[in-house]
């Protein structure tokens, strides 16, 4: 096989592709009289950018809020209390989001209710095998989907802003339900590798309701001189032994 498989994808390539589609769901800067969040900026509201900084913050300081400053926000108080890099892909986007739009605490809760681990709201070793132990992560990701929006209807500000959430939270399920994430996660070579088999893992490639597997879009695949001989090598990703036998079609 050559080089080893890497264990998973890259942190910063996962979270970075997340990033990418909250900020562009949470958009620039905001101060709408109707959200009790008040001034806001690429999600980013005056409260939690004063807990970053541990300083008062002003309106002024919230629009001139960086896409840095706030990477480093959503990365230390968000993706890592989610622990974003030990979820399955899709999956972890979902959290990550609904923990961006109404606080980890509650995202953890929703996800370990749906995969029937205790509900404190904090991920631990117990929670994480009870992902894990989850055969199909398209359908946990529609669970959770659900439960968001179950969530946000209790609310009192639904009649606001109810419709762009669930608008949000259908924009991230659909990703996740057709493959979207080739298209956001970029290949690096410390954790793409050639191979001649796919391997069942938590990927974008694996679909675990039919145990069928897809093939990566073009972009991804090892130039010529990575092919290995008799085989169509293409890049992929593993984090366990392939199983005995890998039935591969195109979809």
């Amino acid at each position: 096989m050559g080089a080893p498989l890497a264990a998973r994808a890259a942190p910063a390539s996962r979270f970075e592709a997340c990033l990418t589609v909250i900020l562009a769901a949470e958009g620039g800067f905001v101060n709408d009289p109707r959200d009790p969040g008040g001034a806001t900026n690429l999600g980013i509201t005056a409260r939690t950018l004063a807990a970053w900084r541990h300083a008062p913050v002003g309106t002024e300081d919230v629009r001139h809020l960086g896409r840095g400053e706030a990477a480093a926000i959503y990365r230390a108080h968000y993706w890592n209390t989610i622990r974003g890099d030990d979820l399955p892909v899709g999956v972890d986007l979902m959290v990550f989001d609904f923990g961006v739009n109404a606080g980890p605490a509650r995202a953890v809760r929703l996800l370990q209710e749906a995969v029937g681990a205790f509900p404190d709201g904090a991920i631990g070793p117990a929670t994480l095998r009870a992902v894990r132990g989850v055969n199909d992560t398209a359908d946990l990701v529609d669970r959770l989907a659900a439960g968001r929006i179950a969530y946000y209807r209790s609310l009192s500000t639904y009649a606001a802003f109810g419709r762009g959430w669930v608008k949000r939270v259908e924009q991230v399920r659909q990703n996740r339900r057709r493959g979207g994430w080739w298209g956001t996660l970029a290949p690096s070579p410390s954790t793409w590798v050639p191979c001649c088999r796919f391997f069942r893992t938590d990927t974008p490639t694996a679909h675990s309701r039919s145990a069928r597997y897809r093939f990566p879009p073009a972009s991804t695949r090892i130039p010529a001189g990575g092919r290995s001989r008799g085989c169509d090598t293409i890049a992929c990703r593993g984090s366990s032994a392939p199983p005995p036998s890998a039935h591969c079609r195109r979809r």
